[in-house]
This record gives C-alpha cells, sequence and structure tokens, in this order.
C-alpha cells in the first residue's frame, strides 16, 4: 500500500492578525452547512494560532497542526459520521495541538479566520493534484500522534477453569493498568488508548465457564475501560509483554482445589497474599524468595511488569501464576529455583545434554572383570550389548564373555562401569528352589 502525505499551509485571509502564543483552544463546534459540508469552528482565547496541514490519503485523514497551543476541549474525541467525516481526535504535547480528522473518503478544504474562531471547510470537491513536498518521516509523525488503538479483543478458557483476556495493540509501550472495583469487578485502564467501534461491545462469556462472566469496554476523555465482571471468589493477575495485555482471573473455591488435586495439580505450599500494582516481576519474584527462604536466581531475560492481586494462596501456585503470565518457566537445583523463560531453559538442558555427550567421548576407557555367581555370563553380556532392546554400554563400551570361569571382561567409562556393576548385582541372584518331600511306598500282597 502506498501512503500518500501532502503538507499543505491552508490559506488564510489577507488581513489575517499576528499569531499569538500561548493561545487556548478553548472550543470546537461541528456544523453541517449546504452542498454536502462541513465546517468546523475552532474558538481561541489569546488569539488564533499558526495552522498548518497534513493530508494521509490512505487512510484519507487530516492532521491540523496548532502551533502554541493547548486544548481545554471538555472531549478528546468527537464522533461526527457526517458527510465523509468519522471523528475528530484532539491530542496535546510537544508545545502544540493537533487535531486529527479520520475521513471516509479524502475532502478538500478552505479555512478563515473571523475574530477568534478559525472555521476550516472541508468539501467532496476534487482535491488538486501537487508534488509530494511532504517532510521526511511525517507519516510515522501522524501516526505516532494518533495514540495507540485497540486492535483486538480474545478471551480464553484456560485448563484449570481460569478466564484470560487478551487485549492487542497497534504499538508497544501502551500504560495500562489493572485493578480491583466494587461489586466483583475488575477494571482494565488503558490511557489514552483508542477501541474501534467495531470491538466496542459488550461480551457475554458466561459459556466459558469461568470466574469472569462480562466484559464491558467503556470510553472516557482519557482512557478505555475494560469492565469485567466476575463471579465468586477469584484470583486475578495481569501483565503485559509487548503489544499484548493479559488480564487472568483464576477460581480459588474449594471446589476447584479439590478439581486440582484430582489431576494431580494441587499446590503444597504456605500461603500468602499478594497484592500489587504495575510492579516488576522481577521485584514480586524476590518477594516470593524471601517469603519461602529458597534461593532464586532470575536470568537476565525475565523483564516486564505485572499487577497481582491474590488472595490466601500457596506460594508455589502464584509463582506459577506469575510465571505463566509471563510466558516464563522455573528449574528447581536442590533449594534452588532457576526461573528464565522456557525457550532458555530449554536451551540450557540442551547444551547440558550436549556437555555430557562429550564428556563421555573424552572420557578415559577402564576394564573391569565380573564374576557372575548365578546367572550365565553369556545373558548377561547380550543384555549388556542391547540384542533385545536398550543396552547398558556407551558407543565405546565393549563386553566380552570368559565362558571357563563364567566372567565378564567389561570396558567403558568410569562411570558407565559403575552403572553397569549396580545392574548386575541385581540380576545376579540365585534363583529360588523348592524342596518337596517324597516318600515311596511299595504295597506287597
Amino acid at each position: 500500500m502506498v501512503v500518500m502525505l501532502r503538507l499543505i499551509t491552508l490559506p488564510l485571509l489577507a488581513l489575517m492578525p499576528t499569531f499569538a502564543l500561548g493561545s487556548v483552544l478553548t472550543d470546537l463546534d461541528v456544523r453541517s452547512i449546504s452542498g454536502g459540508e462541513v465546517e468546523l469552528v475552532l474558538q481561541f482565547s489569546g488569539g488564533v494560532a499558526e495552522l498548518r496541514g497534513y493530508r494521509l490519503n490512505t487512510p484519507p485523514r487530516l492532521a491540523l497542526d496548532l502551533a502554541d497551543t493547548q486544548s481545554s476541549l471538555p472531549q478528546r474525541r468527537i464522533n461526527v459520521d457526517s458527510a465523509g467525516v468519522e471523528r475528530i481526535t484532539a491530542l496535546e504535547g510537544n508545545g502544540r495541538t493537533r487535531l486529527v480528522v479520520d475521513l471516509s473518503e479524502p475532502l478538500d478544504y478552505t479555512s478563515r479566520i473571523e475574530g477568534d474562531q478559525l472555521r476550516i471547510t472541508l468539501s467532496p470537491e476534487s482535491i488538486s493534484a501537487a508534488n509530494d513536498n511532504s517532510p521526511a518521516g511525517m507519516s510515522s509523525e501522524l501516526e505516532t500522534a494518533l495514540g495507540p488503538q485497540v486492535t483486538d479483543i480474545d478471551f480464553q478458557r484456560g485448563a484449570d477453569g481460569a478466564g484470560r483476556l487478551l487485549v492487542s495493540f497497534d504499538r508497544e509501550g501502551v500504560v495500562t493498568q489493572v485493578r480491583e472495583g466494587s461489586e466483583g469487578r475488575v477494571i482494565a485502564e488503558l490511557r489514552d488508548v483508542d477501541i474501534p467501534d467495531s470491538l466496542n461491545q459488550i461480551y457475554d462469556v458466561t459459556d466459558f465457564a469461568t470466574p469472569i462472566t462480562r466484559i464491558t469496554p467503556r470510553t472516557g476523555q482519557r482512557e478505555t475501560l475494560l469492565e469485567l465482571q466476575t463471579n465468586g471468589p477469584y484470583a486475578m493477575i495481569s501483565s503485559q509483554s509487548g503489544r499484548t495485555l493479559t488480564v487472568e482471573v483464576q477460581p480459588v473455591s474449594q471446589a476447584s482445589q479439590q478439581d486440582r488435586a484430582q489431576q494431580g495439580e494441587s499446590f503444597t505450599g504456605d500461603r500468602l497474599s499478594l497484592n500489587f500494582q504495575d510492579i516488576e516481576v522481577r521485584a514480586v519474584l524476590a518477594t516470593l524468595a524471601e517469603f519461602t527462604g529458597l534461593n532464586l536466581v532470575a536470568s537476565d531475560s525475565v523483564t516486564g511488569r505485572v499487577t497481582l492481586n491474590l488472595n490466601d494462596v500457596p506460594w508455589d501456585q502464584a509463582l506459577a501464576l506469575i510465571l505463566q503470565s509471563q510466558g516464563l518457566s522455573s528449574r528447581e537445583q536442590g533449594n534452588v529455583i532457576v526461573v528464565a523463560p522456557a525457550s532458555e531453559l530449554a536451551e540450557i538442558e540442551r547444551q547440558e545434554i550436549e556437555a555430557r555427550s562429550q564428556q563421555q567421548i573424552l572420557a578415559p576407557l577402564v576394564t573391569e572383570f565380573i564374576e557372575i555367581k548365578y546367572a550365565r555370563a553369556e545373558d548377561l553380556a547380550q543384555l549388556l550389548r542391547g540384542g533385545d532392546g536398550f543396552g547398558l554400554l556407551t558407543e565405546r563400551g565393549r563386553v566380552s564373555v570368559d565362558q571357563r570361569t563364567n566372567t565378564l571382561l567389561i570396558q567403558d567409562t568410569a562411570e558407565q562401569v559403575r552403572d553397569i556393576m549396580r545392574t548386575l548385582v541385581r540380576l545376579d541372584v540365585a534363583v529360588r528352589q523348592v524342596q518337596i518331600e517324597a516318600r515311596i511306598v511299595i504295597a506287597r500282597d
């Protein structure tokens, strides 16, 4: 898709007053006029600001920059849906105010000043062709000025009956906060985020049989709220990674705990309660380590922030929830818990296997003579070679049999020879015999 962007200085009246510094945009009125046109009436306090316009043809959009201007508009977004104009969004930053006009089709525009008002007329007239003289990088600047948007809302049911809400954004770095509301509600606050009309609807998720029954988006002046209505006791955890916000609500009823126990997924750690808002994952892990007295090592790859609201749950369940929400995994080594991304732990284990294999290749070979007392040495040798299944010798190992003395001659690494000897001790045992007493009775006439 080719994006065409043109930089245009909107024509003003020749008798325009001197541009004022520190102007304030106090009101924005949208009017439908004759001929299918739309007029934007901008009311200023402190004089009319300098105006520059940027047009984006794909998708059709108009950005109006008001230099040295603050916005005191009561609403950040105004829905129009008239004469080709869909909505107007006011954004403030870097000492200017930008009005982004979303269009359903490219429109032409003119402007004029009347006192402290700037009137911009949008009409369906054809736009005269002009060379593209837009500043480099203006397309990305316009996209940035539009602010983040929600691109997808998904709901899933976890294996343990948890309800999982996944909210996707069009960029990283979106500011979010998840908190508990009143009457069993969980509120996900998306700051300065727009939600398209196609996603701005009530989601009834009762059929998923999770603690979440309904998700209701609510748009405000400066934020979008996602209200999660819950049913029954729950434990809530949220995390944000990249462009995705995840809110997970788990049931904590006695019935759910019994179900986990029947499935072999019971948690036995001491119970604790955690209530953190937007805290670093590493800080939560440090808190769990202090509570349990275990040594916890976190990889440098463990990053991100999380919101927790867990009441009276086992610490190992809390750890499992945190790791799951962040795509992390753990491995216990004695009283040390290593936490890292699952892919990183898998790579570490693969390297350890390769290292052990390399040690076997380089380890010196030793020879042992093992006298077999009860079994046939040839049968045990066949077992070591793995004739009918897996063998006990390494690739470099060998075994020979001395039939006369019923002795095995084994050559392999020292570690493997020790394992073989432990196995032979369990195999070379006497076969139990049963003594049957018999009496012979001879009867004669």
